[in-house]
């Protein structure tokens, strides 16, 4: 079974006063991913401190809307924000939250991820984005008729940093309207050209580093 990421138990303390001890930090920093820690709110991408995430814990008897601020902030910020759920019940009591608001914040980030404005996940996958981000290096290659996009990482072993990462790619051609991309693998699919405010064409790429590259043709 894998485990690659561990949650800081409890509030509980040592005879020194710190929840971790230093032995079972060098142990937690050799064998796992990253940590989630308790308390706080949004942080970077990557983390702030890969060993120490930020997490804010949804408990009864707070305002929903502050829960949804959060992703707000993240979406602003360009961060992430992790939530902390103990239970979800019918009515608010304790570290228990009613359905009803659970439900307001799910929908809440729901209607934000078909917007594209969010990318949901556990917090297994946005530990590895986070890593293959940090690490990660783009090349793109253009000639008369294509480019060739590269994406690698540090990390060796491909079969657990395998997430995928978004790359926004410049067009310099303003007849490329739609932008076929064939991936290592044999796959297609066809992108749409975007234009920020200033008028710059681009293309949102997903990548799995590593992979190979994509070649991007101009489809229309």
């Amino acid at each position: 079974q894998r485990a690659i990421t561990f949650i800081k138990p409890g509030f509980g303390t040592n005879t020194d006063g710190t929840q971790i001890s230093a032995e079972a930090t060098r142990i937690i920093q050799q064998y796992y991913v990253s940590m989630r820690n308790t308390g706080g709110g949004v942080d970077t991408i990557p983390f702030a401190n890969t060993y120490s995430v930020k997490s804010f814990m949804v408990k009864g008897g707070q305002d929903v809307n502050e829960w949804i601020g959060y992703v707000d902030e993240a979406i602003e910020k360009n961060g992430i924000i992790v939530y902390l759920f103990h239970n979800i019940e019918n009515a608010d009591s304790g570290n228990t939250v009613s359905k009803t608001k659970a439900s307001t914040l799910f929908k809440y980030i729901g209607d934000k991820k078909k917007e594209g404005k969010v990318w949901v996940a556990d917090f297994e996958e946005a530990s590895l984005y986070a890593e293959e981000y940090k690490k990660a290096s783009v090349t793109a290659v253009q000639n008369e008729t294509a480019i060739t996009l590269t994406v690698t990482d540090e990390w060796e072993d491909n079969t657990l940093y395998n997430q995928e990462l978004t790359v926004k790619l410049e067009i310099t051609d303003a007849t490329w309207r739609t932008v076929r991309c064939l991936y290592a693998d044999g796959t297609a699919n066809v992108l749409t050209v975007n234009k920020d405010s200033d008028g710059n064409a681009y293309v949102y790429v997903n990548v799995v580093p590593d992979s190979g590259s994509v070649i991007l043709y101009k489809n229309s």
